[in-house]
């Protein structure tokens, strides 16, 4: 309790509750750190951390926590003052097969200090991947599938919003094979894709293909709460239709729109395109998050005609004198299947 503290290579297994970050009696608590460490068959949460924003967990796997008959998540964040802030690090982890959720923002009072950074999470085989009492944040580059309890239709949600103070920021996750991709409640909202900002981080760029429910229906966003989602520049399943597997105001008049236009067709391309011409070798930088699926091959255009196509590793060319060309490329993805934009002129 508010004391720094550097957890690093721990197992911390069987027991009742993990381990709880806390800051409770200041507003300017110590900086708490877990890393490369597992928590497993937990009664409750994994990792608790109440009403502290100075805490990072990082490259930890978290799984058989939540075992008991109340819902904790694996991570379980609690906000407790309005004075304080609940709104940590955590990135990079694997959080799976737990019994209930995945990571949890117990919000219960609605305050506005509830806002985690959560990046680059594997977080399947759960209840619900992440659930969102009034909770905020900036969700990037998470892999969020396979979500549910077997023909339990209380389960499934790779992400659960619940309550007016529920609004947080999806950008570059995979949200696939779960019941539901996003299911929200009671006020809540989310910015899955805002085109019409100036920032650069709310663009979308999210994957959600694939969520289907027991019984058969797919549904990408079930909007049960009366605010709209906006919701652009993401990659959805065609088939069926987008609108088909999206639940809002189109479907009952108590339910907000969700705003899906413009798509995202067809993926995000290369991040950047690199050029050896001492050695005549050209070659794609990694996607920023590559979470989409796995990667088919990648495609080179000269001037913007298709020059040719690689599975891996680099293209090595001709030399070319005379007037200025342009390279461009892209990415092949498999599942689900298409072709990225190119890359910017190079």
């Amino acid at each position: 309790m508010n004391s720094p503290v550097f957890i690093d290579h721990c197992f911390i297994d069987d027991h009742r509750k993990g381990l709880q970050f806390s800051g409770l009696s200041t507003n300017d608590p110590a900086y708490m750190e877990i890393t490369n460490s597992k928590v497993a068959n937990v009664q409750r949460s994994g990792i608790t951390v109440v009403d502290n924003s100075n805490v990072l967990i990082d490259n930890c796997e978290i799984t058989q926590c939540g075992l008991g008959t109340q819902f904790y998540g694996a991570i379980q964040l609690s906000l407790q003052s309005n004075a304080h802030s609940c709104s940590p690090t955590i990135t990079n982890n694997w959080i799976h097969h737990n019994g209930k959720q995945g990571i949890t923002l117990a919000n219960l009072y609605n305050y506005s200090n509830m806002a985690p950074t959560v990046m680059n999470n594997t977080i399947a085989y759960n209840l619900t991947g992440i659930y969102l009492y009034n909770g905020k944040g900036y969700f990037k580059g998470n892999q969020i599938h396979h979500n549910f309890i077997a023909n339990d239709p209380n389960s499934g949600a790779g992400v659960m919003l619940y309550g007016s103070g529920a609004n947080a920021v999806f950008t570059f996750n995979e949200i696939c094979y779960n019941y539901t991709g996003f299911y929200l409640q009671n006020d809540a909202t989310a910015n899955l894709g805002d085109l019409s900002n100036a920032s650069t981080d709310d663009d979308g760029y999210n994957c959600i293909y694939d969520n289907i429910f027991f019984t058969g229906e797919e549904y990408s966003v079930y909007n049960t709460s009366a605010m709209d989602v906006i919701a652009q520049n993401n990659v959805w399943d065609d088939d069926p239709p987008i609108d088909v597997t999206i639940i809002d105001g189109n479907d009952n008049p108590a339910y907000g729109f969700v705003n899906y236009v413009p798509t995202l067709s067809p993926f995000p391309p290369p991040d950047t395109l690199h050029v050896d011409y001492q050695n005549l070798i050209i070659y794609p930088g990694p996607p920023e998050y590559p979470t989409y699926a796995e990667l088919a091959a990648w495609n080179l255009y000269l001037d913007d005609i298709l020059l040719g196509q690689n599975l891996s590793g680099p293209f090595f060319l001709t030399p070319i004198y005379g007037d200025s060309i342009t390279y461009q490329a892209s990415y092949v993805y498999i599942d689900p299947e298409g072709e990225s934009v190119l890359t910017d002129t190079t």
